[in-house]
């Protein structure tokens, strides 16, 4: 599976996931592939056409967005959201949370519809929030 990291998480964490998880898994963040002004929408609506990507991102409030959330939904991008809190939290210790829960990301992942959204809690509980 294809992971792509916003730019609400670390460059590292990416980095540090793609090494862990490679060869069946590829992690890459948002600034590695695009400016980190890219907008929201932009970079979702390329990955959408690029296909095969799930997303994991801090900026829960794309899913709040009319626009953003109607770039997802057009997009057919299985997103998970880290929910508010995670981006408060330091940088080691959100590292850790997000491998802690990696294998439940990834199980979710394989086994959703394309285009289905998630919400991390905190606390590692994944929530289906959206279905296509």
């Amino acid at each position: 599976m294809k992971f792509f990291l916003d730019n609400c998480l670390a460059i590292r964490h990416a980095r540090a996931l793609n090494e862990m998880e490679k060869p069946e898994h590829n992690f890459i963040h948002l600034q590695d592939k695009f400016s980190a002004e890219t907008k929201d929408e932009d970079w979702i609506r390329a990955l959408g056409s690029e296909g095969d990507w799930i997303v994991i991102s801090g900026d829960y409030r794309i899913g709040k967005s009319p626009h953003e959330r109607a770039a997802w939904h057009e997009s057919g991008l299985t997103v998970f959201f880290l929910s508010k809190g995670w981006t408060n939290i330091p940088p080691r210790l959100q590292h850790s949370k997000l491998t802690l829960v990696l294998d439940a990301i990834i199980e979710h992942a394989g086994k959703s519809a394309a285009g289905s959204g998630f919400s991390i809690s905190i606390n590692g509980k994944i929530e289906q929030i959206y279905s296509p």
